[in-house]
């Protein structure tokens, strides 16, 4: 009996543990520098996207346009109607995606400036029914029973090529190709399922590329899942994380800097209590002191997985960082 009891006891002092050794997840906001440099180029301008479906051409310049007007990056923002009527009054054209010559007389037009070409790959939405045999179980009758539940899964594909292009050298800036994917399943006992819409699947679609494009060209914010390290021995590390979470980071980083220069005897504490605090300071904007403290804890416990990607994340956040001072001091 004292041998069980014994048992017991360990069994729950280890969950004990586990539980006081688990991470924390918590969302910081993160401002990202956009994945091509315009440099300092003031004004953009949107040609009309090339495609089969020269509606759907439409609603996607139309949203590119939109989601740059209202980013307010740009001083000004040419859309494909005024556009079209400074290539009429030049008396120019533009074939295919890009014509170099075209672009240079435009840029001579309108002055330093970037244009945005773009040609539409995939536009395909595609449907497909299914049905299976299910096993259920009648509570009631206490009897299990055969259901055929009837599926109805629709997919809307749709992709475009975009470049980016100096409008003063006809040089390409950037160029990627976006690609969205929405999918719907619809299903029903014994009957067939309901329809799905596809006009709502391809403009989610459209929302998709908009918000890629974008992220392609301008600075974007994102919720970054920052892993912090709670102990039952850093109880004031519990206020810090509700801090974090209510968007106090600098009342956390005054905890996790008490705590990160206090001397803890077990390794595991004092190595906590330093990656607390440089993760902390990375995303506050301090990358070498974060870096510092993540360094500390890494030489306290060198085997630790975390500590070591902490700081390789770091160095990217610097970098991140870096860039998008650049970007942004260009535009100014």
């Amino acid at each position: 009996m004292k041998k069980q009891l014994f048992l017991l006891t360990m069994i729950i002092v280890l969950l004990l543990a586990v539980v006081a050794s688990c991470a924390t997840t918590v969302g910081v906001h993160v401002t990202r520098p956009a994945e091509v440099s315009i440099g300092g180029v003031k004004i953009i301008a949107v040609s009309e996207v090339q495609g089969a479906r020269r509606s759907h051409a439409i609603d996607l310049t139309d949203a590119f346009t939109a989601k740059l007007t209202q980013a307010n990056y740009f001083d000004s923002v040419i859309d494909r109607q005024n556009l079209a009527g400074i290539i009429k009054e030049q008396n120019l054209t533009l074939s295919g995606m890009v014509d170099d010559d075209a672009v240079v007389k435009i840029g001579k037009f309108i002055g330093a400036a970037v244009l945005v070409f773009g040609r539409i790959t995939v536009d395909n939405y595609d449907e497909v029914e299914r049905s299976e045999v299910e096993k259920r179980y009648d509570a009631t009758t206490k009897k299990n029973y055969n259901v055929t539940v009837y599926k109805r899964t629709g997919t809307y594909t749709l992709s475009v090529n975009v470049q980016v292009t100096d409008a003063e050298s006809a040089r390409v800036i950037g160029a990627k190709s976006l690609k969205a994917v929405k999918i719907e399943t619809t299903e029903a006992d014994n009957q067939v399922p309901e329809s799905i819409n596809s006009t709502d699947l391809y403009l989610a679609a459209v929302e998709d590329l908009a918000d890629s494009f974008m992220k392609f060209i301008v600075p974007y914010q994102e919720i970054v899942q920052v892993e912090l390290l709670p102990d039952s021995k850093l109880p004031q590390f519990d206020t810090a994380i509700k801090l974090i979470k209510t968007g106090d980071l600098d009342g956390a980083l005054e905890i996790a800097k008490e705590l990160a220069m206090q001397d803890f005897v077990e390794k595991e504490v004092q190595s906590k209590a330093f990656y607390n605090y440089g993760i902390l300071l990375v995303y506050s904007g301090r990358f070498d002191e974060g870096l510092r403290f993540l360094n500390n804890a890494f030489k306290v416990q060198p085997n630790n997985d975390l500590y070591s990607q902490a700081i390789r994340t770091a160095r990217f956040e610097k970098s991140s960082a870096e860039k998008l001072q650049q970007q942004l001091k260009s535009q100014k």
